[in-house]
C-alpha cells in the first residue's frame, strides 16, 4: 500500500495561509514539515487562539463576538499583568493588542513578545489615527494597525495575516528543528562528506580530499542520504544550508 503525503508548507513561500494544503512527501525534498489545513482564509487549527489585550470592557466585548465569530478561540485579558503570566513561549495564534493599556505601553508589550515569544504576529488597535505610532509598531512587525472602531472586513483581513505570518513562523521554527535533528545523526565524518557534496564536489574527489578509498565514500554518501531522508544532492544542499545557518545564529 503506498503511503500517502504528508502535507505541509514550503519554507520559501510567501507569507499566507494560502501556503498550507500542498502535498510533500519528506522534508529532504522540499523542506517541508506542517499540520494540514482546510482551504479557508481564515480556517482555524487546533490549539491556535487569539488572544486580547483590551482595557475598555465594550470595545472587549465586541472584539471577542467578532473573533468568535470568524471561528477563533479567545482568550481575553483587561491588563498585560494577566497576559504576561500565561506560558507565552508555548502559545500559538496572535495577539490583538492596544496602544495604551493600564500601567503599560503597548509598543513596549511588542518588544517584550518578541523576545519571549517570536512566533506570535501582534495586531494593533488604537482609539487615535496616528500615522507616527502606526508606523513605528508596522516597522517593529506588527501585521496589522486597525483604528476603532474596528470593522469586521478589517478584522477578518487582519487576522488571516496574523494567523498566516504564525504558522509559517512555526512551521519554519519546525523545519530547522527537524534538520538539526536529522543533521545530529551524523558522524562527524558524514558531516564532512556532507559539506563537499554541497559544494558540489563528485565521489572520487571528496575520497582523494579525506584519504579514503572511493567505496568508503560511497558508504558514507549512502548513510548520509539515508540520515538526512534525502534523495538528491539538490536536497542535500538545502538541509546543509539550513543547518549552518542555524549553527551561526546559534554561535
Amino acid at each position: 500500500m503506498q503511503e500517502s503525503p504528508r502535507w505541509g508548507y514550503r519554507l520559501d513561500t510567501r507569507c499566507g495561509i494560502e501556503a498550507f494544503n500542498r502535498p510533500c512527501q519528506s522534508l529532504g525534498d522540499d523542506g517541508i514539515v506542517g499540520p494540514p489545513c482546510p482551504q479557508n482564509s481564515i480556517c482555524a487549527v487546533a490549539g491556535e487562539t487569539v488572544y486580547i489585550l483590551e482595557d475598555d470592557p465594550v470595545v472587549l466585548e465586541e472584539l471577542e463576538e467578532l473573533v468568535e465569530w470568524c471561528g477563533y478561540a479567545v482568550k481575553s485579558y483587561a491588563n498585560p499583568t494577566e497576559f504576561q503570566r500565561e506560558p507565552i513561549a508555548t502559545l500559538r495564534g496572535c495577539v490583538i493588542l492596544d496602544v495604551e493599556l493600564p500601567g503599560a505601553d503597548g509598543v513596549e508589550i511588542q518588544a517584550w513578545l518578541r523576545e519571549v515569544a517570536p512566533d506570535i504576529p501582534v495586531i494593533f488597535l488604537s482609539g487615535v489615527s496616528s500615522i507616527e505610532t502606526a508606523v513605528g509598531c508596522m516597522r517593529d512587525g506588527a501585521v496589522e494597525f486597525l483604528v476603532k472602531p474596528i470593522k469586521q472586513s478589517q478584522l477578518r483581513r487582519a487576522l488571516s495575516a496574523a494567523i498566516g505570518a504564525s504558522r509559517m513562523r512555526v512551521c519554519r521554527r519546525e523545519s530547522i528543528d527537524e534538520v538539526a535533528r536529522r543533521v545530529d545523526l551524523l558522524t562527524p565524518t558524514e558531516w564532512r562528506v556532507a559539506e563537499y557534496i554541497a559544494q558540489g564536489y563528485v565521489t572520487k574527489q571528496i575520497a582523494n580530499i579525506l584519504n579514503r578509498s572511493e567505496n568508503t565514500t560511497k558508504i558514507h554518501r549512502f548513510r548520509i542520504f539515508t540520515k538526512l531522508g534525502v534523495s538528491s544532492s539538490a536536497s542535500l544542499v538545502k538541509i546543509v544550508e539550513m543547518a549552518k545557518n542555524a549553527r551561526h545564529k546559534d554561535s
